[in-house]
């Protein structure tokens, strides 16, 4: 459930906005024009080796308040999961997602997997997934406004180094990796990123929907995604030169 402790949320943010006004990470941020009573679910990639510039940047600066989806394994940790929740982080679950009602959300589509093909050079990996598009034709209400939000510079913040072992991918799905920052392994590094945002996707309530239904969604946003990365790559000139990879999810 949502624990949020708004006051320690406003402190917060004021926090990430003066980081990163002296420290300009974020040179732009996702910017959507919608009515106040329309649910938006900002849908976001690549996921990094850890989403700290989302967070960062969201919390600063974007004006919904969404809600923020995190994995399960999070919420294990002590002082974490106090931290996650304080913060109005949320289980990135279909049930939580429900059950938070008329709030926006944040995703990390790209999830584990996207994390560990992350790599610190402009070779960008996009783990297209189908998770989050089910959740919104799923979930009771008006509906849900997808917005595709893409990160320039966002997988240079940290490195990892990977444990590669086919027997440990074969029980989970991937190999084991550790975070490298600037100076340990969460200190992010002084980097320059952009966060870009494109056209909503309106998807309905549908509770009988088919899988039709989720092709029909998953291809107009990742169509959308791939047309804002190329049409803002050469505005982001330091990082005109990213080369995108699209992989097919779980």
């Amino acid at each position: 459930g949502c624990r949020e402790w708004k006051s320690f949320r406003d402190w917060t943010s004021k926090l990430f906005r003066y980081i990163l006004l002296v420290h300009p990470w974020a040179s732009d941020y996702p910017q959507v024009n919608l009515k106040k009573n329309e649910r938006i679910m900002f849908a976001c990639h690549p996921h990094g080796v850890l989403p700290i510039t989302w967070a960062m940047s969201f919390a600063a600066f974007n004006p919904w308040n969404p809600m923020m989806l995190m994995a399960d394994v999070c919420f294990r940790v002590p002082i974490t999961r106090e931290l996650a929740l304080w913060f109005g982080c949320v289980n990135a679950s279909r049930k939580s997602v429900q059950a938070l009602k008329h709030r926006h959300i944040m995703v990390l589509p790209g999830g584990v997997r996207e994390m560990g093909l992350s790599t610190d050079n402009d070779h960008v990996i996009v783990v297209q997934r189908k998770g989050f598009v089910r959740t919104a034709l799923e979930t009771p209400g008006e509906g849900f406004h997808i917005v595709p939000v893409f990160g320039f510079g966002v997988n240079n913040v940290h490195s990892h180094l990977t444990l590669r072992s086919e027997f440990v991918k074969k029980i989970i799905g991937f190999n084991l990796f550790t975070s490298v920052g600037r100076t340990d392994p969460w200190a992010p590094r002084v980097t320059r990123v952009c966060h870009v945002s494109g056209s909503p996707i309106y998807v309905p309530y549908k509770p009988d929907f088919t899988e039709s239904d989720v092709e029909l969604y998953y291809n107009k946003f990742y169509d959308e995604l791939k047309r804002i990365v190329n049409k803002h790559k050469a505005e982001c000139s330091f990082h005109a030169n990213t080369e995108m990879e699209y992989v097919v999810g779980w």
